[in-house]
């Protein structure tokens, strides 16, 4: 344990660089100068650690924050180091106390981490800055803070179901060899409670080979996947990609190394396990191809993954997962592959239709026309269908009305005017997707990877020898496009690898999670109304909800979005009281 908690330490002294900081104020008597400075941000601030990049978002306490039951809301505690450098820095809380002394929140339900920083490269799209900047969220043991520097921390309050609304009140305490501080905290719990299940579902893929090479583990642990599923299921998403359903893989049933009868029980005990934290949807098989590149399969080809697609379906059908269950073809295909992609999806058919289909990217051309009656799930990119025109509307309202599932990702190429989840993009872009999701009725968020490391991070067989021992590349995602080297920050990698197989979250991951939580109000909103109008009480109110409902103006296009975190702030507490009168009036 000792030497655990002394790997733990360098790991957090190395992220910080010595440390980060910016801050409210602490001095002991007689002192001439601060020696420490104590400041608090919102969720949507990136504090950087040179105190003259973005001094005014930062401000003295209290912090004033607003959650309902089940959800987790987070704010920032800055500390600035005057002209010597602060050791030992560590936040805690008291927890939470509501004003009548009735309930308590308890420190064990708060998570403070310290915010650490990667520095950026040059990208492909225009940014206002290069070097570094903040993101992960380092494990929770003291830190180092340079002279004149900040060093955030990043706070969340996990409400338990079971907290009665009102008006709670907390202490922050920061403590360093230079002095201590404290910042009141005034937490407002709501009077309703989001549900353990989220009503958007999501599918994001958590690979396990980025996993084995960066820890260099030949057979990767099973408690490092659910260590980065957790993650997710923490932040109000899921992971759709759990592996192969048979050890072998399907590439062994394809050219007929695997002939069954297959073993699913590696498959089924993962699925179980994430079925028991809210998967609503999995990945049961992956067919070949990627833009240009795929098989044409061959008639024996076909019918061997017909017989193997046969059979696994069988077994999901067996025990109820059918339904959650999808297998995905050719990713992204080109108009020229159009009749082997028909062939993937064909097969599936063959097999079991009841087993749907999943195509990602095109949503207008000659391979959706040709393709169209095969596929279940359009998994669209969002400017195939925001660039594509009258034919792409009129595409998705025809699949809607057939029934199928219309789902939606960003990518590298997603870039401003449009929202991404890049690293050295504002937080509110973040924040703001789901709300996107919402704004076109999007029924899945579906995004490429939590955990693409990129092979600089990966590379090197002892994994003493990675990050934090050497700095962590961001731009992990690079392609060679146009006969040039194209860096994107952070796409695909919403998680960081942490010592000993653990996940550590990010600053993005955070804000997504936000901004999936605003998707609950909203949904709670409209479900509040629609139990109203069954009752047929309220009628003022009703029409009251429903035009917030239709006026919100945090989105009216993909290109069109809120931009200001205050505005932002300002909506969602106006949506929150909204949520907690139709509620109050449904339940009396």
């Amino acid at each position: 344990m000792a030497s655990h908690i002394a790997r733990t330490t360098a790991f957090i002294l190395l992220l910080t660089g010595a440390a980060a900081a910016d801050g409210l104020s602490s001095e002991r008597p007689g002192e001439k100068e601060q020696s420490m400075q104590v400041l608090v941000a919102d969720s949507l601030t990136k504090v950087f650690r040179e105190p003259e990049e973005g001094e005014g978002s930062l401000v003295e306490g209290p912090v004033q924050i607003r959650a309902a039951r089940h959800e987790r809301e987070s704010f920032q505690v800055v500390v600035l180091a005057g002209d010597e450098p602060l050791k030992g820095v560590e936040v805690s809380i008291s927890g939470f106390t509501r004003e009548d002394g009735s309930f308590s929140i308890p420190p064990a339900r708060v998570r403070i981490n310290p915010v650490g920083y990667v520095e950026t490269q040059r990208p492909v799209y225009g940014v206002e800055r290069v070097g570094w900047w903040p993101d992960p969220l380092l494990p929770p043991v003291p830190v180092e803070v340079e002279a004149g520097r900040r060093q955030p921390f990043w706070v969340t309050v996990h409400v338990p179901e079971s907290a009665p609304p009102g008006h709670y009140r907390g202490v922050v305490r920061v403590s360093a060899d230079h002095g201590a501080a404290e910042v009141p905290v005034e937490l407002t719990v709501w009077g309703f409670a989001l549900a353990p299940t989220p009503p958007l579902p999501s599918a994001i893929a958590i690979y396990s080979h980025p996993l084995a090479r960066f820890y260099g583990e030949d057979d990767l642990p099973e408690k490092t996947l659910h260590s980065y599923w957790d993650m997710l299921f923490a932040h109000r998403l899921s992971s759709d990609d759990l592996g192969d359903a048979i050890p072998q893989g399907l590439g062994a049933v394809i050219d007929g190394r695997a002939t069954g009868p297959f073993d699913y029980s590696d498959f089924d005990a993962r699925l179980k396990y994430c079925f028991a934290r809210g998967l609503t949807a999995f990945q049961a098989a992956r067919l070949p191809g990627f833009q240009d590149e795929g098989p044409d399969l061959t008639v024996e080809e076909q019918e061997r993954l017909v017989a193997y697609l046969s059979d696994l379906a069988r077994h999901f059908e067996q025990r109820g997962w059918l339904e959650r269950a999808f297998a995905f073809v050719w990713d992204e295909p080109r108009d020229r592959r159009a009749r082997e992609v028909l062939t993937e999806l064909q097969v599936i058919h063959r097999a079991q239709p009841g087993l749907r289909s999943r195509l990602d990217g095109p949503v207008t051309g000659p391979l959706v026309e040709m393709c169209a009656d095969e596929v279940d799930i359009w998994g669209m990119h969002m400017r195939s269908i925001a660039e594509g025109g009258p034919e792409a509307e009129a595409n998705v309202a025809r699949w809607r009305e057939k029934g199928n599932a219309i789902w939606m990702y960003v990518a590298c190429d997603t870039q401003h005017p449009y929202p991404n989840i890049f690293i050295d993009y504002p937080l509110i872009d973040c924040r703001v997707l789901p709300w996107i999701y919402w704004h076109y009725d999007i029924e899945c968020f579906l995004y490429w990877s939590a955990n693409w490391f990129g092979e600089e991070n990966m590379r090197g067989a002892d994994p003493a020898e990675k990050w934090p021992q050497r700095p962590w590349v961001s731009g992990n995602f690079v392609e060679d496009w146009g006969g040039k080297k194209n860096v994107y920050n952070g796409d695909g990698q919403l998680i960081y690898p942490g010592p000993g197989g653990t996940a550590l979250s990010s600053i993005r991951l955070e804000a997504l999670r936000d901004g999936l939580e605003d998707y609950e109000y909203l949904w709670l909103l409209r479900e509040g109304v629609r139990m109203l109008e069954a009752a047929e009480i309220e009628p003022e109110l009703c029409a009251e909800a429903q035009s917030w409902l239709e006026q919100q103006s945090v989105v009216t296009s993909f290109r069109e979005w809120c931009q200001s975190p205050d505005e932002l702030r300002r909506t969602r507490d106006e949506l929150g009281a909204m949520v907690e009168r139709v509620h109050e009036a449904a339940l009396h």
